[in-house]
């Protein structure tokens, strides 16, 4: 059997010119699924990494399902159009402003915007890829200074405290991949410290007068480290039942904020933080570059004054980041997530700051269809068909050669194993080029994201075994159509055409 592959293999060196565009065909439908693997999804390690900072991970979990993309509503039945409160403070203040004004479609299940993290973060933390979980701990906060203009008169401008964990940087970084150094982006102050647990000390985004809320007018103060900040925070309030989905301090209350009633707090600024545009952002002329309301203070004084507020434990949240160990393969390992927790919506960093800089609308649902994938599959199609169309017309000009192999003793499986491992050649080789041709990009990506070597080695190995090996499985089955009409060739039909 072994010499009608290797004759096989002559038959297409004989025939090269012939099989040229076959061979075409086939390297650009590998190129395309090559492409679709790793650089349709893949993302350098920078990649909106200020975006990344302000979320505090890669990913963003929100409870409830919201048409933020076409993923988010696969599967879901009657939608309705949900609006969130300005209370409902999160990184959603920044990324989507659209949901406290004009709201967004959101599946009927009842779910949010406040959870309590604990059982999400229980779910997530067990999954491939996931370095860790953050719940997003926020407050509404009043900034109060006086008018200039107005003696004795003071107005407010809505803040966020925002818990951080001294010690390990007060802004979280982005992926575990991403080589940013915090220090870096230190202007004049310090970061908060363990001694600093239980103090009244915080930082803030040096850029955050340049932020304006969606719905609360007013800016916020610039502020420079030693200066104080004088924050209001409303009490909190439990009444009725957390079944209709609104907010819950985790005991199955509703969560209210009574803005007549607040606790006034004088903060220390130690250090005012350039979140988004730090000396690490490279490129990024086109990516997310904002303001925030954000007022990061140690985890023990942010539980202190949620106390005070009249908040009951476990405190709740709108979100939860979750920080991965590369972001090269983003959007699989997102998508992973999704089938994890279906009553939750999870956004990406890259979503998020393409939605802050008007590149979706979150009110219009897509299809949910992989078009990049389905370009892909047609394309192995095309390319499969030329090669049984090319193979059909090669094999009708040897049914000379055929007939004498058949005279000879040459059986039926024969002539198929030689004209199969002929279009095997074919695709493979096409699809090799098609290959080599497009995953260097693919391995930039992998590299500039940081990922271990070994990491890089099985997705190279991983990625050719679906290229190449879509391909043979694809030229083996069209292969079979020009086998097939050879097999039937006899050599009393030969002589009969001679």
């Amino acid at each position: 059997m072994m010499t009608f592959v290797g004759l096989g293999l002559t038959n297409l060196r004989r025939n090269l010119g012939q099989s040229a565009l076959a061979i075409g065909a086939m390297a650009l439908a590998a190129a395309i699924l090559s492409a679709n693997l790793t650089l349709a999804q893949g993302y350098p390690a920078e990649k909106d990494l200020a975006a990344r900072r302000v979320i505090g991970g890669d990913l963003v979990v929100r409870a409830g399902r919201y048409a933020f993309s076409r993923a988010s509503l696969a599967g879901a039945g009657e939608l309705s159009l949900a609006t969130w409160d300005p209370d409902d403070v999160g990184t959603s203040i920044v990324f989507r402003p659209g949901l406290y004004t004009g709201g967004a479609l959101k599946a009927a299940d009842g779910r949010g915007p406040w959870f309590d993290p604990a059982p999400v973060a229980a779910a997530l933390g067990t999954k491939g890829h996931v370095v860790s979980v953050r719940p997003v701990y926020a407050l509404p906060a009043f900034e109060t200074r006086s008018n200039p203009d107005l003696a004795g008169v003071t107005f407010g401008a809505m803040s966020v405290l925002r818990a951080a964990d001294p010690g390990a940087g007060a802004v979280p970084r982005g992926s575990a991949s991403a080589a940013d150094d915090f220090a870096s982006l230190i202007t004049a102050g310090r970061d908060l410290t363990p001694g600093d647990e239980g103090r009244l000390v915080a930082v803030v985004d040096a850029s955050r007068a340049g932020f304006r809320n969606p719905i609360l007018p007013g800016a916020l103060a610039g502020l420079r480290v030693g200066s104080t900040l004088r924050l209001t925070v409303p009490a909190i309030a439990s009444e009725g039942n957390a079944s209709d989905g609104n907010a819950s301090d985790g005991n199955g209350d509703r969560l209210v904020f009574d803005h007549s009633r607040g606790r006034v707090y004088e903060f220390t600024v130690v250090d005012a933080r350039a979140l988004a545009s730090g000396p690490t952002e490279r490129g990024a002329g086109n990516e997310w570059t904002g303001s925030t309301p954000f007022v990061y203070i140690p985890r023990a004084t942010f539980a202190t004054i949620y106390a005070e507020s009249g908040g009951r434990p476990p405190i709740p949240v709108t979100e939860v980041a979750v920080t991965l160990d590369g972001i090269a393969r983003l959007e699989e390992v997102a998508t992973g997530l999704r089938e994890a927790l279906p009553g939750f919506t999870i956004s990406t960093a890259v979503d998020e700051a393409a939605t802050a800089l008007g590149g979706h609308d979150p009110g219009r649902v897509a299809l949910p269809i992989k078009a990049d994938s389905l370009m892909a599959v047609l394309m192995y199609l095309l390319a499969s068909i030329l090669i049984a169309v090319n193979l059909t017309t090669v094999m009708a000009g040897r049914r000379r050669e055929i007939g004498i192999l058949r005279a000879v003793g040459a059986r039926g499986v024969d002539v198929v194993v030689m004209v199969l491992a002929e279009s095997a050649a074919v695709s493979i080789i096409g699809a090799g080029l098609g290959y080599l041709a497009v995953y260097p990009f693919a391995l930039w990506t992998l590299v500039t994201a940081h990922a271990e070597p070994a990491a890089v080695l099985a997705r190279v190995g991983a990625d050719a075994w679906r290229v190449i090996g879509g391909a043979l499985a694809m030229g083996l089955l069209f292969g079979l159509v020009p086998a097939t009409r050879a097999v039937q060739l006899t050599p009393q039909e030969v002589l009969r055409s001679e």
